[in-house]
This record gives C-alpha cells, sequence and structure tokens, in this order.
C-alpha cells in the first residue's frame, strides 16, 4: 500500500460526508409536519411519496367517499328542485374535488403506469378519467351553451358520474 500524503486524506474524506441537512419548513400542523419530517431528506421532499400517503391516508379515502355521496345526495335533491340557482357552483366544487383527486391519483402513479393495463386498478383508472373527462366537458358545455342561451344537457354527465360509488 503507498502511503497517501495527509492533504489528500482529508479531500478523500470530504467526498465521502453526508451533504449538509437541509432545514425543512415546518407547517404547525402536526399531520403535514409529520409528513415532512418522514419524507424530507438534504434534496428536499420526497413530493410522490408524501402524496403516495396522503391517498392511502384513511382519513383521505373518506373525504373522498364523502365527497361522492355528498355529490349522489346533490343529484337527488336537484331533480326536486332543478331551478335553484347555486346547483351549478355547487356541481362545480364536486368537479373541482374529482379532478383534484384524479390529478392526485396520476402524480403519485406517473401518467404512463396510472393508464397501464399492467395496473390493477386499470379500469376503474380509466372509468374515472373518463367520469372526469366529461365532467369537464360538461361544464365547458353548460358555459358555451349559457352563452347562446340554449339548454344543457348535464343531468346524463351527473348520472355517470355516480357510478364512481361502486369504486367505493
Amino acid at each position: 500500500y503507498a502511503r497517501v500524503p495527509v492533504h489528500d486524506v482529508e479531500e478523500v474524506a470530504a467526498q465521502f460526508q453526508q451533504p449538509p441537512r437541509v432545514e425543512l419548513p415546518l407547517t404547525g400542523n402536526s399531520w403535514m409536519d409529520a409528513l415532512i419530517l418522514r419524507h424530507g431528506s438534504a434534496q428536499g421532499l420526497n413530493w410522490r411519496r408524501m402524496a403516495s400517503d396522503v391517498l392511502e391516508h384513511y382519513a383521505f379515502q373518506m373525504a373522498c367517499a364523502s365527497v361522492i355521496l355528498a355529490n349522489a345526495l346533490a343529484m337527488g335533491i336537484e331533480t326536486d328542485h332543478p331551478h335553484e340557482i347555486w346547483w351549478e357552483a355547487l356541481n362545480g366544487v364536486f368537479l373541482l374535488c374529482f379532478v383534484l383527486e384524479l390529478c392526485l391519483r396520476v402524480f403519485v402513479a406517473t401518467p404512463r403506469k396510472f393508464l397501464s393495463w399492467d395496473n390493477k386498478d386499470c379500469l376503474w383508472n380509466w372509468f374515472d378519467l373518463s367520469v372526469v373527462t366529461v365532467g369537464i366537458l360538461d361544464v365547458a358545455t353548460f358555459w358555451m351553451v349559457s352563452v347562446l342561451n340554449g339548454l344543457t344537457w348535464t343531468t346524463l354527465f351527473r348520472i355517470v358520474r355516480l357510478l364512481r360509488i361502486m369504486r367505493v
């Protein structure tokens, strides 16, 4: 073995040292802080793993199921009182919830894996994607038709959206 000069040893040792720990911003919310501390690293936060934990959390799943049930209830009430002006706003809120949940799921799985036939939830993913897409088209159609003073055909799309409850 050759003797290594002292200054070379220090340079080699410096290469194997851990990078400095980045100070992670805590929010004061214990659940969110636990996620940040769990997924924090010297490079920052692992957002995909953190989003996966949110998706798999019981409270998030129950919140999604509650939104689906609330949407079904609203659709049932809307059939008896169709002329309330706030139905479209409420349906927009439901659609926003569905879009955000779908975006989170696509982000966690990556688009290719999300729609891959190898994915065990592939059919549900395609179903959810089609229901949310139809909902977005419904809103776009509503706004286009309302500008033209026509009628909307939203009821059919809302009934299709109810089929999401079968997933829960």
